[in-house]
């Protein structure tokens, strides 16, 4: 009888879907050689930059709460080739009058919340990965205040590196893209229309 391969994504104190998240500041992110810090409370923000901002050590997160000061611009389109990974770049701003303190985890700001293929969602790979609580970065915003970073998308039926040998490249055509914040409520959600292309 065939073996049938399936892994449970478990995420603590988040969903599965929050996986899908670029984490700068997570255990797999950082580089070797960070970039210069920038401040907790800056006018602009690089995340890469903000790694140091962590919270008051303890393991809670708190949520946003309300999003109505904030908005998340991304581009509107993008194009990849199949199996390939396109980056996008994103910026918060926040436009309310008294600063406010949010947690991202890891220095995840926007996920992955869903990908559609002709209206339909798309294939995905029966695979996960079990992951623990990243560390938190905790940032002030004040009025005006930009929060800026990148997030990577590939063309495949798995976006996780555990799971490149259950996922498929996914073949060409037009996908929506929907991002969303990490927290909010409701959460800020952006939709990117990508070209996939045939690899060489």
């Amino acid at each position: 009888m065939p073996t049938v391969r399936i892994a449970v994504a478990v995420l603590l104190a988040a969903s599965s879907a929050r996986a899908f998240a670029d984490e700068p500041c997570g255990y797999g992110g950082g580089s070797i050689d960070p970039p210069p810090e920038v401040a907790c409370d800056a006018a602009e923000i690089d995340m890469e930059r903000a790694c140091h901002c962590r919270g008051d050590g303890r393991e809670e997160r708190h949520p946003w709460g309300s999003t109505a000061g904030l908005t998340l611009e991304m581009p509107r389109t993008a194009r990849v080739a199949s199996g390939q990974t396109v980056t996008l770049p994103f910026t918060l701003l926040y436009k309310g009058d008294k600063p406010i303190t949010l947690d991202f985890p890891g220095g995840a700001v926007v996920y992955v919340d869903d990908v559609r293929h002709g209206g339909k969602e798309a294939p995905s790979a029966p695979c996960g990965e079990l992951t623990v609580l990243p560390p938190n970065v905790r940032l002030t915003l004040r009025a005006g205040a930009k929060v800026r970073g990148t997030m990577s998308w590939r063309a495949s039926t798995s976006q996780l590196w555990s799971c490149r040998d259950l996922a498929r490249d996914l073949p060409a055509g037009r996908y929506a893209v929907r991002f969303a914040t990490v927290s909010g409520d409701p959460p800020l959600k952006v939709t990117v229309e990508v070209t996939v292309v045939k690899g060489r």
